[in-house]
């Protein structure tokens, strides 16, 4: 199980990594629905820079929606899925959606399904350093209650129509993540629920019908019936320590010992 779960791992950061380089993260101009992942406890939604150990990371979810006609029909209904990090290549960066044994999960209140949404439970989903929220199980088992859940009790229109140029957005809910430490890169996002469990689709797999439900054009629609993408993932950097500074605190800590060490007259 363990060799299985960090194969899942590497097979993240590859992922991960692979589209944030190439550009190959889907975008709201390639979908009807696009659940987007910002950080907003800085100037830039994708890039939270010089963060250290004890940091939290304030974390927002929209809902982006696009429509083929120019008229104001698209809303949201619900997303069922997790948040996981996923450490770059070399990287030790981690950290946690919550804190004491809590997720971080807080859906707006026009999705908090009246009160009794589900928060998701804090737990590692791919063998990777740090605490993710959510679960990996399929649908159909009673683990699937430890999902993540923004839902309103009927459907939430959009305030403008939504075009590939400009998507109309909803926001779904705030989270966060609290650095533990570790150094170099690691990426935030949101995985939605995953047809046969797992937190991505296998080779000609897809998401759940559960995973989202929108309306597009005046339609409703699911995974199975309509576009669902994922924005690019928010990046959490903490500096790699220069080998001149790490070498600099080497020779003042040898130079405090000795000078411990010397004899008094």
């Amino acid at each position: 199980m363990a060799e299985k779960m960090r194969g899942t791992g590497a097979a993240l950061v590859a992922m991960a990594s692979g589209m944030a380089l190439l550009g190959l993260t889907s975008s709201s101009a390639e979908a009807t629905l696009t659940i987007d992942v910002r950080a907003t406890s800085g100037s830039n939604s994708k890039l939270v820079s010089n963060a250290k150990a004890g940091d939290t990371i304030q974390l927002q979810v929209v809902a982006m929606l696009v429509g083929a006609d120019a008229t104001a029909n698209e809303g949201i209904q619900s997303i069922l899925g997790s948040f996981a990090s996923v450490q770059a290549a070399g990287a030790t960066t981690q950290g946690n959606f919550g804190a004491n044994g809590t997720g971080s999960w807080n859906p707006t209140a026009q999705f908090n399904n009246g009160g009794s949404f589900q928060p998701g439970k804090l737990q590692d989903l791919n063998g990777l350093p740090g605490l993710d929220l959510g679960s990996t199980a399929a649908s159909s088992d009673a683990a699937a209650t430890d999902y993540v859940q923004a839902r309103s009790p009927s459907l939430t229109a959009a305030p403008t129509a939504g075009t590939p140029q400009t998507p109309a957005e909803i926001i779904l809910g705030t989270l966060t993540f609290v650095v533990t430490g570790g150094a170099g890169n690691v990426s935030l996002n949101w995985y939605p629920l995953v047809s046969g469990g797992g937190l991505t689709p296998a080779a000609g797999g897809g998401y759940d019908a559960n995973a989202a439900i929108w309306r597009e054009d005046g339609a409703n629609k699911r995974p199975t019936t309509g576009t669902l993408a994922v924005g690019n993932p928010v990046v959490v950097s903490i500096a790699i320590p220069e080998p001149t500074s790490i070498g600099l605190l080497g020779l003042g800590s040898l130079g405090l010992l000795a000078r411990r060490r010397r004899p008094h007259a």
